[in-house]
C-alpha cells in the first residue's frame, strides 16, 4: 500500500492530482488523504477579540471551507480510496502539510501544477521550503494524462538514487518502464539510440527494476538540448527522476523537468550532482 497526501483547493490544480491519483491507482494499492488547508489571509482580517468571537469566527471558515471543499470533490466524481475522511484544516499551509506527512508516514506527496512557459515556476516550487523538507518523494501533476508507460530519467551520477525511490512506488506494480540517459548538448541537433550497447551501470539498472516486478520497456540514449529532450519524453504518462534537496537552477536536468509537460515524480538525492 502507498500512502499519498494530496493537499486541495477549489481550483483546475488539485482536480488534475486527483483526476492522475485515479489513473495511479490503478497500477498501485493508492490510499490517500486529501486535506484542505485554510488561507486565513484571504478570509479577512482576523477579530482581534479572542475567546468566543474569535472561536465563532474560525469555526464558520472550517464550515465554508469544508462545505467548497465537498461540493468540488462531489462535482469530481472520483473513485478514490481514502485512508480517512478529507480534512479541513487553519494555519499555515507549509507548517500543516509537513507536520501531516511526517506524523503519517506518507510514501508520496501528491500536489497539482499548471504547465508554465517560465521554468522559474518549477524551480520555485521545488526550491521551496515545503518540498525540501519532505521526507517522501513528491509527485507533480502537470496534466493528467493516462498512465500506461513511465521512464526513469538518468545520468550516469544518479546510480541507483531515482531507481529506489520509484520502486518504492512501483515496485510489484507491472508497468512498463523505460530508462533514458541524457546528455545536455550545445547544438539544436536531438540524437536518440535505443538500446544497443550499454554501460554496465544500465544494465544492473535494468535488473534491478525486473526484480522488482516491474517491466523494463526500452533503454535510450538522448543527446541534446534540454527543450529537446523534454519534448521527447512528452509520451510518457510520468517521468522520473532524481533532484538535489538544494536544486540549483542552472542544474540542467531541472530545466528539462521544468519544460516538461508530464507528471514528474521528484525522487530526492542528498547529493548535489
Amino acid at each position: 500500500m502507498v500512502k499519498a497526501l494530496i493537499p486541495i483547493s477549489v481550483n483546475l490544480e488539485s482536480s488534475i492530482a486527483l483526476r492522475y491519483a485515479q489513473h495511479l491507482s490503478r497500477w498501485i494499492d493508492l490510499r490517500i488523504h486529501d486535506i484542505h488547508v485554510i488561507d486565513s489571509d484571504r478570509a479577512g482580517p482576523m477579530p482581534a477579540a479572542q475567546g468566543w468571537v474569535r472561536n465563532k469566527w474560525e469555526k464558520a471558515l472550517t464550515e465554508n471551507a469544508e462545505k467548497e471543499i465537498s461540493q468540488f470533490l462531489a462535482m469530481e466524481n472520483l473513485d478514490l480510496k481514502r485512508t480517512r475522511s478529507t480534512e479541513v484544516v487553519q494555519g499555515d499551509r507549509t507548517e500543516k502539510l509537513l507536520e501531516k506527512v511526517i506524523s503519517g508516514a506518507y510514501k508520496l506527496f501528491i500536489e497539482g501544477a499548471l504547465p508554465a512557459f517560465d521554468p522559474s515556476d518549477f524551480y520555485s516550487l521545488l526550491g521551496s521550503t515545503l518540498y525540501r523538507s519532505l521526507p517522501c518523494p513528491a509527485l507533480v501533476v502537470k496534466n493528467p494524462v493516462i498512465l500506461d508507460k513511465t521512464v526513469i530519467l538518468m545520468d550516469p551520477k544518479d546510480e541507483q538514487t531515482p531507481v529506489s525511490t520509484y520502486l518504492k512506488i512501483f515496485a510489484g506494480s507491472g508497468i512498463e518502464t523505460d530508462i533514458a540517459v541524457y546528455t545536455i548538448t550545445d547544438g539544436d541537433e536531438l540524437l536518440v539510440r535505443d538500446d544497443g550497447d550499454q554501460p554496465a551501470w544500465i544494465d544492473e539498472v535494468a535488473k534491478t527494476i525486473t526484480a522488482q516486478s516491474a517491466a523494463v520497456g526500452k533503454t535510450t540514449r538522448i543527446e541534446g538540448p534540454s527543450a529537446k529532450i523534454a519534448g521527447h519524453l512528452r509520451g510518457y504518462g510520468l517521468v522520473a527522476a532524481s533532484v538535489p534537496r538544494n536544486p540549483m537552477r542552472q542544474k540542467p536536468k531541472l530545466e528539462i523537468l521544468a519544460r516538461l509537460p508530464n507528471p514528474v515524480l521528484i525522487c530526492w538525492s542528498e547529493t548535489s550532482t
